[in-house]
């Protein structure tokens, strides 16, 4: 997983490369001041699949670089992973 917050952090860009080699990009969405510390993203795949992935953040309002864990959904029979960072 790579990610670029933006220059207020409140948001970003995300890819990630699946083992199947396809690789998603696309934007992550922190919801500021989340006691739940939640991040949403929506990634669309090289291979015409889309990914929905739903972040649980270490720290609030710190986004990615706190880490965390994620659950993400992949379209077309690709699955759902779950993932620690």
């Amino acid at each position: 997983m790579n990610y670029r917050s933006s220059v207020l952090g409140g948001s970003g860009t995300l890819s990630m490369t699946l083992p199947t080699g396809e690789t998603f990009t696309g934007t992550y969405r922190l919801v500021p001041n989340d006691a739940k510390r939640q991040m949403t993203a929506s990634l669309t795949g090289d291979r015409g699949s889309a990914m929905q992935c739903h972040f649980t953040l270490k720290e609030p309002g710190v986004g990615p670089d706190g880490g965390g864990s994620v659950q993400c959904q992949v379209s077309g029979g690709g699955g759902n992973f779950d993932a620690n960072f």
